[in-house]
């Protein structure tokens, strides 16, 4: 299944679960993270979508009158300017996810989807969305240098996962170890090697090859066994798996390509802003006939190749206004028990309970620095200094007498009571 937060807490019709908007993310994704650890599902890369969202009117106003001249219901035009005034009132540099349009308009998710393609339809938004992005040119780390670089980096990463491997097939996993492959890259005078460099190389090329179907998994799945281990998953066979890295790295070319012509002739330096839009990124995928015919979906190819570009620091896209739909793909695991027990909630419950202690050890620690900064610096290093059981009555309101400090040991080394 594919779902946002929001697109969940409807199920949650009782009101047991969400409390407010401020923290319903947060505990949605905790939950998760612990049906996960009791292997009832398995979650896997986040799935985005971009939507129309540039506004052809100045005011609700405006967009009201032209609902009027459609002949759009009234209980509808209440819910598409709900959306409307929810646009033009965001900051310009953050975006808005659907499940804040659901909330404002009372739509589902399909409904909101549907909203924004009937505004877009009436002339109201526009799905050529302003797009900025900060490059680089003429300077000593310029983006097509450093294009350059990372597709050398991924294509000679693939090749030693390919030699460490050969014999992994689909669905099959092997373990990486990133500094050995650093160092085995750097002996092969390959640039930039450094083991986060080459995780976020392997983290996006499994986001490759959801060009053809979204609910495709991509290329492979990427999970931290510790430090410098990752253990790897293959969704395609190898050749496939390169294939994909190509068509993105050529994607991505054509983008930078792009973004360079929009900067004035004589440019020159970083972080140089280019003024774009999504409708124009796209032509210049389609603009590449072989490219073209090697997708299904150009769009899908220019938002995976634009992603890659910014998180492998060629460019800096610049977030504007858009609406997205930032939703959890999640995996329920075939006959796994459906039940999760007190005894499964436990760790966590742990948790939260030191979590207020502690939050009650920094309501004390104020109090006392109020009255007497020595005390409050007693009581941190009682803190750090005791164990637990020790500790709570020495930092309870009713402070009772310390615990005997332990022996010191002297100059000579013989130990002696404080």
């Amino acid at each position: 299944m594919v779902a946002t937060v929001g697109e969940i807490l409807t199920e949650d019709q009782d009101r047991a679960f969400g409390r407010d908007s401020t923290t319903d993310d947060n505990r949605v994704r905790t939950a998760v993270a612990w049906l996960e650890e009791a292997d009832h599902l398995r979650r896997e890369e986040n799935y985005v979508r971009v939507f129309p969202s540039s506004l052809r009117v100045n005011s609700v106003k405006e967009a009201e009158e032209r609902l009027r001249r459609n002949d759009v219901p009234a209980e509808r035009r209440r819910g598409l300017l709900s959306i409307v005034r929810a646009l033009i009132q965001a900051p310009p540099d953050k975006g808005v996810t659907t499940d804040d349009l659901m909330s404002l308009a009372g739509l589902s998710a399909k409904g909101v989807r549907a909203a924004l393609n009937q505004l877009e339809r009436l002339g109201i938004a526009t799905n050529d969305t302003a797009l900025t992005a900060y490059v680089h040119t003429g300077v000593k780390e310029a983006s097509k240098k450093r294009l350059a670089e990372a597709c050398d980096l991924e294509t000679a990463l693939i090749s030693h996962l390919r030699e460490q491997a050969p014999g992994l097939g689909k669905n099959d996993s092997s373990v990486l170890n990133l500094r050995v492959a650093a160092q085995r890259l750097r002996d092969d005078e390959v640039a930039d090697t450094q083991p986060q460099r080459l995780m976020r190389i392997v983290r996006s090329i499994g986001n490759d090859g959801r060009e053809e179907d979204d609910e495709a998994p991509g290329s492979l799945s990427v999970r931290k066994r510790g430090r410098d281990q990752t253990k790897i998953t293959l969704h395609r066979e190898w050749d496939e798996l390169e294939k994909w890295a190509k068509v993105r790295r050529q994607g991505a070319g054509l983008l930078l390509a792009h973004l360079l012509q929009c900067l004035p002739p004589d440019a020159k330096g970083t972080d140089l802003l280019a003024e774009t839009t999504l409708g124009k990124l796209n032509h210049a995928i389609e603009s590449d006939q072989i490219l073209r015919q090697s997708v299904r979906s150009p769009e899908k190819l220019m938002e995976r190749s634009l992603l890659w570009l910014h998180e492998q620091e060629v460019i800096r896209v610049h977030k504007g206004l858009v609406v997205f739909r930032s939703a959890m793909k999640i995996r329920l695991e075939p006959g796994a028990r459906r039940v999760f027990t007190k005894a499964h909630f436990e760790p966590l419950a742990l948790h939260y309970k030191g979590q207020v202690r502690q939050i009650h050890v920094m309501v004390h620690f104020a109090e006392r620095g109020l009255a007497a900064v020595s005390e409050a610096v007693q009581l941190a290093m009682d803190y750090f200094a005791l164990s637990e059981q020790e500790f709570l009555p020495v930092g309870s309101p009713a402070r009772r007498p310390r615990p005997p400090a332990r022996p010191r040991p002297s100059r000579g080394g013989r130990s002696s009571r404080a």
